[in-house]
């Protein structure tokens, strides 16, 4: 690299992690911040021509339950970002956002879990991301390599998503579809099977049952076989079998 990169890391545990922060600490850490040492560095920076990185999250692009403050203050970050892009551009500052996934830090263990606690959500996050992992601190900071470089000379204002798919990926654990098969109901099954969903299958013909199945553990990544439940949805007393088998 030729020329200096600041590296401008702000991160706090949201609400879903930690009732303990005070609102505007988060908000302090996340973004007035970045503010002010932005507005300490730009002097130097234009004389030696060198790049802002800022590091959001996947959660200033998409809104997530219990951590509404977390987000804000991400998504707050990435508009900062783009606007002083526009604004210090013509002095020559490149300036960029990177929104990672989930990254396989001790972050869970500072904010309360145990390692063995934090190791297995971890684990759980793993099969939800489309690459079959959750990232490594080395990803995000090859992202940061490469921003700062003069190979991306002509970036600037971007959120570089590092996530492994996951923005665009549904998460979801388990999901039911009744009168999966066949028709809608089996497409339906087979569209979530192949995006890594547990599905669960209901008809109530066995043999129609099983050959859905099949289809869905063929194009599930990790060739999840669907839970068959023989139930005419008709009757109470298989609907609550059902949701039993399920559960």
């Amino acid at each position: 690299m030729t020329s200096l990169s600041l590296l401008v890391f702000a991160g706090q545990p949201n609400d879903y992690y930690s009732q303990r922060i005070p609102d505007q600490e988060v908000m302090d850490t996340n973004l007035r911040s970045v503010v002010y040492l932005t507005h300490l560095s730009v002097e130097h920076l234009e004389k030696t021509k060198g790049n802002i990185i800022n590091i959001s999250s996947v959660a200033g692009l998409k809104p997530f339950g219990r951590g509404f403050l977390y987000c804000m203050s991400k998504c707050a970050l990435d508009m900062l970002t783009k606007c002083l892009a526009l604004e210090l551009g013509p002095k020559g500052i490149r300036v960029n956002v990177i929104n990672p996934g989930h990254v396989r830090t001790n972050f869970l263990q500072v904010v309360g879990l145990t390692k063995e606690q934090s190791e297995a959500r971890y684990s759980e996050m793993d099969g939800k991301y489309p690459v079959g992992r959750v990232g490594e601190s080395i990803d995000i900071a090859n992202a940061i390599l490469f921003l700062a470089s003069d190979e991306a000379s002509f970036v600037t204002g971007i959120n570089f998503v590092s996530d492994g798919g996951a923005l665009n990926a549904p998460m979801i654990k388990i999901v039911l579809i009744t009168g999966s098969g066949g028709g809608i109901g089996a497409r339906i099954a087979i569209e979530f099977a192949r995006y890594g969903a547990q599905v669960v299958i209901n008809d109530r013909n066995a043999d129609n049952l099983s050959e859905v199945a099949k289809q869905c553990a063929a194009v599930s990544p990790k060739g999840l076989k669907p839970l068959e439940v023989l139930a005419d949805v008709s009757k109470d007393v298989d609907c609550k079998r059902l949701i039993d088998s399920t559960i």
